[in-house]
């Protein structure tokens, strides 16, 4: 698979060259048509009129936004009904869905539908195929290739390109690290009409506020700026940014601002309502901002692997629980084992928190089994 890949710029070089254009774009109507190429254009707006009803109410699944709330089998099953329909969007966001996957191919299969939707003609493709090779997953890493498939996506006006960029320029991979730079790409991608892309942009802004950059401080009034605007929309990374500020045992991470595990709850409980379960099922666990509940730590813990975006943390953190003496479930090291081997193959390669943690609890158990 990753050598069929190899050839992946030639491709995206071929979809600009034929019309690669920012996803949502639409074609005008020729004059002077026949009968019979007025109905065929009348059908196929019908049919693409549909796919997009079919995206949109995929995406309110995805993030919990719709009348229904977060559903991810459900978000899958119209994602695919889109790109049935011949949504060239469709294919970046089944791109999305598979992402969250535990399969250890599914990176591969990740990077066959951003390509997919790179040769339909949608630019965000070039985003996330970018994504994968910055991190080498499903593909060899390679820096240059990413920062070139961003600019070919932000070249086609697909603002998704800037915030890929701009990860580049505040880690100072592959370009000189530049918070400065880094906060101009993804201001430039705020002003997006995509739902998606302005939020990703926002939350972006609040993370590189949160912990500064190479020439840039950190600045938490901005943060929590950044946060809110996409809260607001209902974005659920940004209700996570918000209670990460107030929160100092997320992952070993300190708080920003006066601790307060009220709000911290509060907005875990909201980013809860996107598929976002773990850091919930952590103020759980230590009954921050709520009464002790190890048994609601692992239900959300097991919810995270069943349904929610990051199967694999959720797989550490049930680990911790077979590690440990809660009470609530027997203390297990054969089984938190096997809990931790099975995070370490579905993380991402840059899941250094899932994968540093497994490790950890491997050798922890290898040293008092």
């Amino acid at each position: 698979m990753k050598k069929s890949l190899a050839i992946v710029l030639m491709c995206c070089t071929f979809a600009l060259a034929m019309g690669l254009v920012a996803c949502g774009g639409s074609s005008g109507s020729a004059s002077g048509e026949t009968s019979s190429e007025a109905a065929a254009r009348a059908e196929a707006e019908a049919k693409a009129a549909e796919a997009q009803v079919a995206l949109d109410e995929g995406i309110g699944y995805w993030f919990g936004t719709g009348t229904n709330g977060y559903d991810k089998e459900k978000a899958h099953a119209a994602f695919q009904k889109a790109v049935d329909l011949g949504s060239a969007e469709g294919y970046y966001w089944m791109g999305v869905y598979t992402s969250t996957g535990t399969s250890p191919d599914r990176f591969a299969q990740e990077a066959d539908y951003y390509q997919k939707a790179i040769d339909a003609g949608c630019a965000k493709g070039c985003s996330g195929l970018g994504d994968l090779y910055r991190t080498g997953a499903g593909v060899d890493k390679d820096l240059a290739k990413a920062q070139e498939l961003y600019q070919q996506a932000i070249d086609a006006g697909e603002l998704l390109g800037n915030i890929g960029l701009g990860n580049l320029y505040k880690a100072g991979e592959g370009v000189e690290a530049s918070g400065a730079k880094a906060a101009e790409l993804y201001e430039k991608a705020v002003v997006s009409e995509d739902y998606t892309t302005r939020n990703k942009a926002r939350t972006s802004l609040g993370l590189l506020y949160r912990e500064g950059a190479e020439g840039l401080d950190a600045n938490p009034d901005k943060a929590a700026e950044c946060y809110q605007s996409a809260a607001d929309e209902g974005y659920p990374d940004a209700w996570i940014g918000l209670g990460n500020m107030y929160c100092s045992n997320v992952y070993g991470d300190g708080s920003i601002v006066e601790e307060d595990y009220d709000k911290a709850f509060e907005y875990y409980s909201k980013g809860a309502d996107g598929g976002k379960y773990i850091n919930l099922g952590v103020q759980y666990e230590y009954g921050n901002g709520c009464e002790q509940s190890y048994e609601k730590a692992i239900e959300l813990y097991q919810k995270e692997i069943d349904e929610g975006k990051c199967p694999a943390g959720g797989m550490v953190c049930l680990a911790t629980a077979y590690c440990s003496n809660w009470g609530v479930v027997e203390r297990d090291f054969n089984v938190a084992a096997d809990w931790c081997n099975k995070a370490l193959a579905a993380a991402a390669p840059d899941d250094d928190y899932t994968i540093d943690r497994a490790n950890y609890l491997l050798g922890w158990m290898a040293e008092n089994s």
